[in-house]
């Protein structure tokens, strides 16, 4: 996949979308990244956006070592550019553990199931 094709992925991805762009990323050669710095630069802010936003619900000790690696290649990577594309911060967030998050929010917990309102008699009912 281009990097032009990366820029139509959905603005928050499931943690495995996410995975899959770095692993096609971290696979391309550096100067084609070089090469198409502008594009590279917004598809790594959008890529902190959606594991900020989402892909955090979804890391767990197993995921994360990916996104460890991912951080250490971006600063390699940025040192190829003649001037930073990717902040510190912005790489700081893929460094963001399992234990860092449950330290910070607490354990994850399950998300409980919508009530199912046909079985609950005491469910409002829709009146026309």
């Amino acid at each position: 996949m281009k990097l032009e094709e990366m820029l139509r992925l959905p603005t928050i991805m499931y943690i495995d979308q996410e995975i899959s762009v770095i692993r096609e990323l971290m696979g391309m050669p550096i100067d084609y990244l070089v090469a198409n710095k502008e594009i590279f630069s917004t598809l790594i802010f959008n890529l902190e956006t959606s594991h900020t936003g989402g892909g955090y619900f979804e890391l767990t000790r197993e995921n994360e070592s990916i996104f460890f690696e991912f951080a250490d290649w971006l600063e390699t990577v940025n040192r190829h550019f003649a001037a930073p594309v990717v902040v510190d911060a912005c790489i700081d967030n893929f460094r963001i553990s399992y234990d860092d998050l449950v330290k910070a929010y607490g354990p994850a917990r399950p998300v409980a199931a919508a009530p199912d309102l046909a079985l609950n008699p005491d469910a409002p009912k829709n009146v026309d």
